[in-house]
């Protein structure tokens, strides 16, 4: 709070509309401190969309079972379901934590 008090004091002094520059200084910060806890809901919500296709939403893995009940190959089938998700979970989490040290900086 004592931060914001004197952001707020400094735009006074350079005589700058808070509203711009509280955009330009306050959001960079606010990211910062919100992107560790919004790239854990991004991969939670990568993880929870295959609990979607019980529902009937066609995902990975609901493509993979309809596959395999076809070629009958399920085992193939669904390693390469989990390793697609394995991918696609490193790499966002890869992002997140790329983001996450470009913001420290």
């Amino acid at each position: 709070m004592p931060q914001l008090l004197h952001l707020i004091h400094l735009f006074h002094i350079l005589n700058k509309p808070i509203v711009c520059n509280g955009a330009i200084i306050l959001l960079p910060q606010a990211v910062r401190n919100v992107l560790p806890a919004l790239g854990n809901e991004l991969i939670a919500m990568l993880k929870d969309s295959a609990l979607v296709s019980a529902l009937g939403v066609q995902d990975i893995t609901q493509l993979g079972k309809v596959y395999s009940a076809s070629t009958f190959k399920f085992f193939e089938t669904y390693s390469i379901v989990a390793l697609l998700y394995l991918v696609m979970t490193l790499g966002l989490a890869m992002v997140v934590r790329w983001l996450e040290r470009r913001m420290a900086d």
